[in-house]
């Protein structure tokens, strides 16, 4: 699932797997919606800025999230002690 919200393109995947019955299925759809409208709510109150919210969602130019971009340079940063490149300039030079 994909939305737009405040000028960031957001992306939620749900594993929904074949052998997951109706009900299952259904489960999964209320415990991801109740995710956002967890987030949205710290967002409504001050608790969380929508940046940070969401963050793991955000998706990046390349259409990946920001979730799948660093999961493995943290596990990378983790095992070797090492920090992570910076992100890759995306757009203009100046």
């Amino acid at each position: 699932m994909a939305f737009r919200l405040n000028g960031r393109h957001l992306r939620f995947s749900l594993p929904l797997g074949e052998k997951l019955s109706p009900q299952q299925q259904r489960s999964r759809w209320r415990a991801l919606l109740l995710m956002i409208k967890a987030k949205l709510e710290a967002i409504d109150i001050g608790i969380l800025t929508l940046e940070d919210a969401f963050l793991a969602e955000t998706m990046l130019p390349d259409r990946q999230t920001v979730a799948e971009f660093m999961a493995p340079q943290i596990e990378s940063a983790y095992r070797t002690g090492q920090m992570p490149p910076l992100l890759p300039f995306y757009g203009e030079e100046r």
